[in-house]
């Protein structure tokens, strides 16, 4: 069986191995060693990923208690080698972050408001948490502040696996039934809980916690969390992000957020005056067609707007109507009957002769038509008169 180096120490970074196997497995070619630093996807954690000689391990897992090296590409490694490994250890460093944050978060949500986690998950960009109520905002801005403190005052983190006698006498959380040797976490005064992945050892090697998203799933709470190296590029992004806006803006950074919301109560009065001016082109734009059978228009209205300035002449028109909106081999349509008069066939008998995409319901129907103009006339009129 593998010694498992990442539970000796979890900050070991490069070891000497010998390969016990090269094989394949679900058609990938994997590496056994007789001793890992390489943790093996675990926990809701990512396995990590590193080198092993010229091999480069893309992924780990864990099988009847043997350890699979996943590798890219092809190895010089053969059975009986002594090779040198590496992990990447920004990766694992992080993950150790983020996974002994989310402990953190765990235990003091479950100590504030009894909530458990029934959810974790830990990938190379996101990391979420699962929990079985709805949390409110204001509960969970006090949980990342309490969260931050815990990892300011830098308090013990402790990984073991107890005895017999020792598990008698402790209350931890399990998200899961364990069936298999019982290793806990403990962050000193905030939680106990069962876990297989490396930590940290103190809680001031996380950094900082944030709080990037929160949303109900399950009749419960789901929020995710970025925490350390990635907390601190996520809040330093949009730091810039804000820079930027008050540069364009010409405002202070601290007053970014007042000189958007002006901005956006100027655009929605635009916006409303646009549409008025819009509306009002529109109804002299369709009075101005003389009343007919079938009425066909090419304008530029575009959106939302095509569909009213449709609505429009179907008013002037006693059977068909129909406004196109673009250039030659490319329109968008919108055609209503007036008279329930089969349009959905007409749409067929169209699409036999020019590309047509579309469809609709009651009357209505709209699409684009590939076709000049010119051509489009000719079959409207043809197919209606």
């Amino acid at each position: 069986m593998t010694r498992k180096l990442y539970y000796e120490d979890q900050y070991l970074r490069k070891f000497t191995a010998v390969v016990e196997d090269v094989c394949e497995s679900g058609g990938k070619t994997a590496v056994v060693l007789d001793q890992t630093a390489f943790f093996p996807e675990g926990g809701g954690q990512s396995s990590d990923r590193g080198r092993i000689g010229d091999a480069h391990v893309v992924d780990v897992q864990i099988k009847d208690g043997v350890i699979y090296h996943f590798i890219s590409g092809k190895t010089a490694l053969r059975q009986g080698d002594k090779a040198e490994c590496e992990i990447d250890w920004k990766k694992r460093f992080s993950d150790m972050q983020q996974h002994s944050a989310e402990h953190i978060f765990s235990g003091i949500i479950h100590n504030l408001y009894g909530l458990e986690n029934v959810g974790f998950h830990l990938g190379d960009t996101v990391v979420t948490l699962d929990f079985n109520a709805v949390l409110s905002e204001e509960q969970l801005e006090r949980v990342e502040f309490l969260v931050n403190g815990t990892i300011w005052e830098n308090r013990k983190i402790t990984a073991f696996f107890p005895t017999e006698d020792e598990l008698k006498g402790l209350a931890f959380r399990s998200k899961k039934e364990i069936d298999e040797e019982l290793r806990l976490v403990e962050i000193e005064g905030i939680d106990l809980c069962a876990c297989c992945a490396p930590h940290v050892s103190q809680t001031g090697e996380i950094g900082l916690a944030k709080i990037v998203g929160t949303e109900k799933i399950r009749g419960g709470t789901r929020i995710s969390i970025l925490c350390g190296d990635r907390g601190f590029s996520d809040i330093k992004e949009k730091l810039d992000q804000n820079k930027q806006i008050s540069v364009l803006l010409s405002e202070k950074e601290k007053s970014s957020f007042s000189a958007v919301e002006k901005l956006k109560k100027e655009k929605e009065k635009l916006d409303y005056e646009v549409f008025a001016l819009k509306t009002e082109l529109m109804k002299q734009k369709a009075a101005s067609k003389e009343q007919r059978n079938i009425i066909i228009d090419f304008c530029n209205f575009s959106g939302d707007d095509l569909r009213r300035y449709t609505d429009m002449l179907a008013e002037k028109a006693s059977e068909f109507a129909m406004a196109l909106s673009g250039s030659d081999d490319d329109f968008r349509f919108v055609m209503i009957s007036k008279t329930g008069s089969d349009i959905d066939h007409f749409v067929s008998e169209l699409k036999d002769s020019i590309p047509v995409k579309g469809g609709g319901r009651n009357g209505i129907i709209q699409g684009t038509i590939s076709a000049s103009r010119a051509e489009i006339e000719r079959l409207i009129y043809s197919f209606f008169l």
